[in-house]
């Protein structure tokens, strides 16, 4: 299958795993961090993540905060 880059994917290949852990995280309200290099999956796999979980959340994004610029 042929990698291509854009936006996020409603279907993280092969992430089972980590949207699995990040699930069981959120749903016992413990802060967590995904961090990565660019264009590795981390906004599809917190994305989808968010889907399953059942608690109220929010999607807060740093580059559209402009907070971009200070954590880079």
């Amino acid at each position: 299958m042929k990698f291509i880059f854009g936006k996020p994917v409603d279907e993280p290949f092969d992430r089972e795993n980590e949207i699995r852990q990040l699930v069981e995280m959120a749903n016992r309200r413990q802060p967590t961090t995904i961090i990565g290099v660019r264009r590795i999956g981390k906004t599809s796999v917190i994305l989808k993540g968010l889907k399953m979980v059942e608690t109220p959340k929010v999607y807060l994004s740093a580059v559209l905060c402009g907070l971009f610029q200070f954590i880079s």
